[in-house]
């Protein structure tokens, strides 16, 4: 009896070694997959934290390219802004001025015949050019308006008068002289209209703009000129 008590003993005490020894290999393969997962975490983490990294860098180097590009663009601007206009043509005329006053005949009016040169300036307003940057096809695109007269300038030193009229009471001669001289002025713009001078004008227009811009471009980038 003892000896199937001692028997029975070992058998139960064997047993629960059985399920101490289950237990342990189950709590060890519970460990290595919880391992895995720490580690399949931390690779990920790793990760996102290097593909944050990589974005921020390439947003950050695509800004700070477009802000050099825009600082560029605005030199080009004020590179044009220093002069509000572009004087690309010049044009000197002779012209004559046939003046008639108002008043009465001899008593008041004085009727001439001014005989003049004029200086016409011509160009384009440098602040209506438009700069245009495409960053897609590395171009500049200009932009030029439509030239127009600035000025014409008769050169007073240079007049001559002849069939002056008679007038007894005529007090405002230098009064006389000043409209004619405005109205040689508008008579000579008209005349430089009509010799082509607008349309030289736009095309040394061009010229210069591109000289002025062309060493200031962004590299890379070629000038494209529009009318």
């Amino acid at each position: 009896m003892e000896d199937e008590k001692i028997v029975e003993k070992k058998d139960v005490k064997n047993e629960e070694n059985f399920k101490n020894y289950k237990k342990a290999i189950k709590n060890e393969k519970k460990y290595n997959l919880l391992s895995k997962l720490i580690k399949t975490n931390k690779l990920k983490f790793i990760f996102i934290i290097l593909l944050i990294v990589i974005i921020v860098s390439i947003v950050v180097g695509v800004k700070t390219t477009k802000k050099k590009e825009s600082t560029d663009f605005t030199y080009l601007n004020q590179l044009l802004e220093k002069s509000s206009e572009l004087t690309s043509a010049k044009l000197k005329i002779t012209g004559i001025e046939n003046y008639k006053d108002a008043g009465a005949m001899i008593i008041n009016r004085s009727d001439f015949t001014m005989v003049y040169t004029a200086t016409i300036r011509a160009g384009v307003e440098l602040k209506e050019v438009k700069v245009e940057p495409n960053n897609i096809t590395k171009e500049i695109i200009i932009t030029i308006p439509k030239a127009k007269v600035f000025d014409c300038h008769v050169n007073q030193e240079d007049i001559k008068y002849f069939d002056e009229k008679f007038a007894l009471f005529n007090v405002d001669s230098k009064e006389d002289a000043n409209k004619a001289c405005a109205l040689a002025e508008q008579d000579g713009i008209k005349e430089a209209e009509q010799t082509g001078i607008l349309e030289f004008a736009e095309t040394e227009a061009e010229y210069v703009i591109k000289d002025i811009l062309t060493p200031a471009l962004p590299k890379g980038y070629k000038l494209i000129i529009k009318r």
